[in-house]
């Protein structure tokens, strides 16, 4: 591994039966092969058990086109040609990242992990 970037993000959704969102995005450093990965890493039950969602996943990345035959700028949707949105990317020559967090009758934390290599096979993900 060649390094690595660590973003945590706390989300609440501030009242029962209230849903919020946010997006973010990871710029790399520089372009480099990269294994990145979004997760829950707590939830607290604030607002009753009812409806309780905590939801993370990747929306797009832009990469230098190194990873073919998708595009240099992917977003992650159905029926798009990079896939439906999803919790781990792996990318030769990304640049940047971006996620979404939701959460609905809770506070939550989630995680993104952006992991560095020198080369990387995207497979399926």
């Amino acid at each position: 591994m060649d390094g690595m970037v660590v973003q945590l993000t706390e989300l609440e959704a501030f009242s029962k039966d209230r849903t919020n969102s946010a997006s973010f995005t990871i710029n790399l450093p520089s372009t480099t092969a990269a294994i990145a990965e979004v997760s829950v890493c707590s939830v607290d039950y604030l607002y009753g058990t009812d409806k309780l969602t905590a939801f993370c996943v990747f929306t797009g990345c832009v990469t230098d086109g190194s990873t073919r035959p998708l595009p240099a700028v992917e977003n992650f949707a159905f029926g798009s040609i990079s896939g439906h949105p999803r919790q781990v990317v792996i990318r030769n020559g990304m640049k940047s990242i971006s996620y979404e967090i939701d959460v609905q009758n809770c506070r939550a934390e989630f995680i993104a992990n952006v992991f560095f290599w020198p080369a990387v096979d995207h497979g399926n993900v």
